[in-house]
């Protein structure tokens, strides 16, 4: 089931556009409330609805590592890699129906810990958890 936030708008295309040619920053939050819509596809789709450079996704763990670092000790962690190299290891970063859409539409993606200060990092251009590029 799908909630409105009150403190939020809907997703408008035109003003969400707007803003980025007026250089602000747009921040998306939540997922879709359809069966079948991951939360990562509903991001991906909306960045590029709005021709987004790039997708912030944040989870508990600080990037993309070789393996789940909360599991395997020696799981390294990536500072960059390619939406392709991600694919082939089968990392488990996003689902496919995501990484499709960011790879077509050239959108790369930061992956980092949800924590304070994070995103406003990743705006500011500052290195934050794994860069996935095109």
């Amino acid at each position: 089931m799908a909630y409105d936030i009150p403190l939020a708008e809907v997703v408008n295309q035109g003003r969400a556009r707007g803003a980025l040619a007026r250089g602000k920053v747009v921040i998306f939050a939540g997922g879709t409330g359809k069966i079948g819509f991951t939360t990562d596809t509903a991001a991906a789709r909306v960045a590029a609805l709005i021709k987004a450079e790039v997708l912030v996704k944040t989870g508990p763990v600080d990037g993309v590592y070789t393996a789940d670092p909360r599991k395997v000790r020696r799981a390294r962690k990536f500072n960059t890699l390619t939406i392709k190299e991600a694919r082939a290891r089968k990392l488990k970063v996003m689902d496919k129906q995501a990484f499709a859409i960011c790879a077509r539409e050239k959108i790369s993606i930061v992956v980092c810990r949800w924590q304070k200060g994070n995103v406003i990092k990743v705006v500011k251009g500052k290195p934050v958890g794994t860069e996935v590029t095109v």
